[in-house]
């Protein structure tokens, strides 16, 4: 039985549509679409979201590296509301609208653009991607020219000392009263050696000075009883409690567990 033309013309249809880069992209979106988020869309989920947002320990439960996840979305309810866009929580959260993401810093205003068209446009996806790769990055700090702008990776430069007039004996008063100027604050005038000593005491020891050494020290206020009395509280074991006790705090250390129980600690 010869087949009809009919039939010839219909399967010549369904091969073209078949081979037709709208269909092979996807049944269900444009290649438009799916360029948008093969050119854009993956490059600022990794780089803004994914860090966060991907794995077993993703924040919130909330998975961004499927279409499916997203849809799924975690604790909070589904990442994207199809029948209600800009409703969706990914939205908001680029937004910064009740939620916040990146954490760090809004998105520029480009890169809210695109995921705010890419969610309107029903979360287009490559039907051959299941997900995107995201491995997070280990080991140390990326240095790069952005992360150079840090104000601890500067290069170490001497400033210009600004004029101190006759207040303050040291370079480092003159950029105090600089700001104390700036702000209309008037300098303190200098402490007289009972006070000078019970400071150092304090900063130093957290502990009020000896009653002797400050007898001692309003006898002979001189730069060297000063500097020797400084070097003592230096040499004292109290000064590594009472700076090693900020630490401590720091770390929240504690040697029990709690009352009564006095479990090992191994890792404090």
């Amino acid at each position: 039985m010869q087949p009809s033309r009919f039939n010839v013309v219909l399967i010549g249809m369904l091969l073209a549509m078949i081979a037709s880069p709208i269909a092979v992209a996807d049944d269900q979106f444009s290649e438009t679409q799916i360029s948008l988020f093969n050119d854009e869309v993956v490059g600022i989920l990794r780089d803004n979201c994914l860090k966060c947002h991907a794995g077993e320990e993703a924040k919130g439960s909330l998975v961004l590296t499927s279409r499916s996840s997203i849809l799924a979305g975690g604790e909070s309810g589904p990442a994207v509301d199809l029948q209600d866009p800009d409703n969706s929580i990914l939205l908001q959260a680029i937004r910064y609208d009740g939620y916040e993401m990146p954490p760090d810093g809004r998105m520029s205003p480009q890169q809210i653009e695109t995921l705010t068209k890419w969610v309107h446009d029903g979360l287009a996806w490559p039907k051959d991607l299941e997900e995107i790769d995201y491995q997070p990055r280990k080991g140390g700090p990326e240095v790069n020219d952005e992360t150079r702008q840090f104000w601890s990776f500067q290069p170490v430069h001497r400033p210009e000392v600004p004029e101190g007039g006759s207040w303050g004996n040291n370079p480092i008063d003159a950029f105090i009263l600089q700001r104390l100027t700036a702000n209309e604050i008037s300098p303190s005038g200098k402490a007289a050696p009972h006070e000078l000593i019970r400071r150092a005491s304090y900063d130093l020891l957290g502990l009020p000075p000896d009653p002797a050494d400050v007898a001692a020290f309003e006898a002979n206020p001189t730069a060297e009883a000063w500097a020797r009395y400084v070097d003592r509280l230096l040499e004292s074991p109290h000064y590594g409690e009472q700076w090693g006790r900020h630490w401590l705090d720091l770390v929240r250390y504690a040697e029990t567990n709690s009352y009564e129980r006095d479990g090992a600690k191994p890792y404090v």
